[in-house]
């Protein structure tokens, strides 16, 4: 539907990996009012700098393959779909902070309409109308309303390496301050850290200084 409201030339469809791995695809970001993918990978995104500047309204420096620099504050909604979140390099909540999720829980599996989309298209006018009341209601309100806590944290956890190998393969062992704790019952940074590693490896994942991995477990 959004792709529908926007004509070919001021839309884009760039993803969080690519503007990651390819210095060149943010330059395709350049007088869009729309960049939406669908069906994200899953695969680890290690730079969200271009992201967060695009994302920030501040302004990039935006290369164009065999072509001159320029530069360009962006203008374009993000929008992604994903089955399964990709999981990010941020330790900070610069990242979720910038993201709006939401959860769509109902499957059509067995059920599709193949027509669905035309019949959507027809009722584009009506859509239109009701984008524009939203729209009237956001900028009364100064903002978007608050994320259903539950979808909030789901996404940040899918979207946090460290959060999900706590999630798989850690044993957490509750203890106050100055109490007692038995030798087999805690583990050192440095060996935390190398079994993050290794579970990393295993998800064919990039890997994680100690530093960063234990300013994780600690936030």
């Amino acid at each position: 539907l959004l792709e529908t409201l926007v004509s070919p030339e001021h839309r884009s469809a760039v993803t969080l990996y690519q503007l990651a791995n390819n210095r060149f695809m943010a330059a395709n970001i350049h007088r869009k009012i729309l960049n939406s993918a669908a069906d994200l990978s899953s695969e680890h995104v290690k730079d969200l700098s271009v992201f967060k500047q695009l994302t920030g309204e501040d302004a990039i420096q935006a290369d164009r393959k065999y072509g001159a620099q320029f530069s360009f504050t962006n203008r374009a909604l993000f929008a992604f779909s994903a089955n399964e979140v990709p999981t990010v390099s941020e330790a900070t909540r610069a990242y979720a902070e910038r993201i709006k999720p939401f959860a769509f829980n109902r499957s059509f599996a067995g059920r599709e309409d193949p027509a669905i989309e035309d019949k959507m298209r027809g009722e584009m006018p009506g859509i239109l109308v009701r984008l524009v009341t939203a729209w009237q209601r956001f900028a009364a309100r100064g903002g978007y309303q608050p994320t259903l806590i539950s979808v909030r944290e789901t996404f940040e956890a899918s979207s946090d390496r460290v959060h999900l190998w706590v999630l798989e393969r850690c044993r957490i062992v509750p203890a106050e301050p100055g109490t007692y704790v038995d030798p087999w019952n805690m583990t050192t940074k440095s060996d935390l850290a190398h079994a993050f590693n290794i579970w990393a490896e295993e998800q064919y994942s990039a890997l994680m200084g100690q530093r960063k991995i234990i300013e994780r477990l600690l936030s």
